[in-house]
């Protein structure tokens, strides 16, 4: 879809510059039936292409919103993960626990061994 939108846009900028010169054309002085049949045909034109543009917008913002729809809840694997981090702090934390019990250990076992 974002292909398509994006040749639509490149479609758009180009009626556009049409449209103004058909508009521009319109407006000089003398000009006939000519001139404003192919202003209305240019407007038409435009017109037409908006409305494919608009119906294509919407088609991807429905398309979109039904894929929000169908996308399973988030909460419970965000918790699921909030517990995760809490366990691996708390593991971080027994672990300097750990390391400093070792460390004491090894001192009074030095001083025995000295003493």
């Amino acid at each position: 879809a974002a292909t398509e939108i994006s040749a639509k846009q490149k479609d758009a900028k180009s009626a556009g510059r049409d449209l103004a010169e058909a508009a521009r054309a319109s407006k000089r002085e003398g000009a006939g039936d000519a001139e404003n049949k192919a202003l209305l045909k240019a407007m038409g034109s435009e017109i037409k292409r908006l409305t494919e543009r608009v119906n294509l917008a919407e088609t991807a913002f429905f398309s979109m919103l039904n894929d929000l729809d169908e996308a399973p809840d988030p909460s419970e694997p965000l918790a699921r993960t909030t517990k995760a981090a809490e366990y691996v702090t708390g593991a971080g934390a027994l672990r300097n626990d750990l390391d400093a019990t070792k460390a004491e250990l090894a001192a009074v076992k030095d001083a025995a061994l000295s003493g």
